[in-house]
C-alpha cells in the first residue's frame, strides 16, 4: 500500500479509543461515515502492520482478542460446565439468550460445543446439567416396551402424544419421534402405537376414487358439508364411513380434480 501521511500508530489508536466503540461492527460503521479523520486509516490492520497493530480489541481498546487465540483464556471444560449449570439454563436457546444478555463473563465460551469438542463436550444435557440427551445419542426402550406404556397412556391422537413429549411428561426412553425411531423395528402406523385403532390411509381398504368420490357426494349432501374441515370434524365424528378417508385430497393425491360438491 502507498504510504500516506498516517498518524502514527500510537496516537491514531489513542483517538479511536476516546470514541468508545464497542466491537468491529461499530469500527466499521465510524470508518464509513464522513467523520473519520482523512490521517486515520479505515484499514489499520494493514497500515499499522509493523507498527505496533496486534488486533481490533487493542484497537478499540475494548480487550477484545482475536477468536483463534481467544480460547487461551476460557475456563477448563468441568469449570465452565460447572459454573454454567448454577445458571439453571434450561436449554440451549436459553444459554445463547443469556450469552447475548451482556451477564455473561469474558471466561465462558459463547460455543462450548465447538470449543469443547474434544475436551469433555458430551452434549447440552450434559453440559447444562438438564440430563436431556441428544436423540442419536439415546438408549430407548424398545418398541413393544415404549408401545405398552404408550398404550396404557390413553393418549387420543398423535397430536397429544407429541405435546406430552415436549412438556417432558414422557420417559426418557421413548423417543419424541417413534414413528422415526421405530421404522422398521415394529412401527406401523399411529393408531397402532397409540391402541387407537385408527389406521393410516395406505394400509385401509378406502373404495376407489371414483366409487368414493360418488359416495362422498351423498354424504356431504346429507350432512350439508361444505368444507374439508366439516368433512375432517364428521369423519372423527364416526359419521363418514371406514371405506372412505378423513382426508380424500392426501388419500387419491387428487388437489386438482378431486372436489366435494352436493
Amino acid at each position: 500500500m502507498k504510504r500516506r501521511n498516517w498518524r502514527s500508530f500510537e496516537k491514531a489508536r489513542e483517538f479511536v479509543r476516546k470514541l468508545r466503540l464497542k466491537d468491529v461492527g461499530g469500527w466499521i460503521e465510524y470508518r464509513k461515515s464522513d467523520k473519520r479523520p482523512a490521517d486515520i486509516p479505515s484499514n489499520p490492520n494493514v497500515v499499522y502492520k509493523n507498527e505496533g497493530w496486534k488486533s481490533i480489541g487493542d484497537w478499540l481498546g475494548t480487550g477484545s482478542i482475536a477468536s483463534q487465540k481467544k480460547y487461551l483464556l476460557f475456563w477448563s471444560f468441568k469449570k465452565t460446565r460447572a459454573f454454567v449449570q448454577k445458571l439453571r439454563l434450561k436449554g440451549q436457546k436459553d444459554f445463547e439468550n443469556w450469552c447475548r444478555s451482556g451477564k455473561r463473563p469474558e471466561f465462558i465460551t459463547t460455543h462450548p460445543s465447538r470449543t469443547f469438542k474434544n475436551n469433555g463436550w458430551e452434549g447440552w444435557g450434559d453440559f447444562l446439567g438438564t440430563g436431556r440427551v441428544a436423540n442419536k445419542n439415546m438408549k430407548f426402550w424398545s418398541f413393544r416396551k415404549a408401545r405398552t406404556y404408550v398404550r396404557s397412556s390413553a393418549f387420543k391422537d398423535s397430536g397429544a402424544f407429541r405435546n406430552a413429549a415436549k412438556s417432558g411428561k414422557l420417559p426418557k426412553g421413548i423417543p419424541r419421534s417413534p414413528d422415526h425411531e421405530y421404522e422398521g423395528k415394529g412401527w406401523k402406523s399411529w393408531g397402532d402405537f397409540l391402541g387407537t385403532g385408527f389406521i393410516a390411509h395406505q394400509n385401509r381398504n378406502l373404495l376407489p376414487p371414483i366409487e368414493a368420490k360418488i359416495e362422498a357426494r351423498k354424504i356431504v349432501k346429507k350432512l350439508g358439508i361444505k368444507t374439508l374441515r366439516e368433512w375432517i370434524e364428521a369423519y372423527k365424528a364416526g359419521k363418514i364411513p371406514s371405506n372412505l378417508p378423513s382426508d380424500p385430497f392426501g388419500a387419491y393425491a387428487y388437489r386438482n380434480k378431486w372436489r366435494i360438491k352436493k
